[in-house]
């Protein structure tokens, strides 16, 4: 038996349904390696059919040069888990180059620039 159930994720890729392979982490999200080795986190809903799970939301990347996907989705499951959220956040966002982070944890809410809470 595997640590995460095995799942597939259905999306669409240039106008066609694709699925790939998954595992589900905790019923609401599923990480994914992906052909390059990245591994890829997201939200996700069951779908109509057993074991096929819609991603929604954004994604994130959460590693790269995956090699054994059960063990290294594990291992990144494990490092988040044991992270505290300060640690995250002055670790890796305030020394990310990708941009501005925006959270209201008076409020316990992400900050979207679109609107969506």
């Amino acid at each position: 038996m595997t640590r995460f159930p095995r799942i597939q994720l259905l999306t669409e890729v240039d106008r066609a349904d694709y699925l790939y392979d998954a595992f589900l982490i905790d019923g609401k999200h599923a990480a994914a390696v992906m052909e390059n080795g990245d591994i890829m986190v997201e939200a996700v809903r069951p779908s109509d059919w057993p074991g096929v799970y819609l991603p929604y939301g954004n994604e994130i990347t959460l590693g790269y040069g995956a090699n054994d996907s059960e063990v290294d989705v594990g291992l990144v499951y494990d490092r988040l888990r044991n992270m505290s959220a300060w640690d995250l956040v002055t670790r890796f966002m305030l020394t990310s180059s990708q941009g501005s982070y925006k959270f209201d944890m008076l409020n316990m809410v992400v900050v979207d620039p679109c609107g969506h809470q």
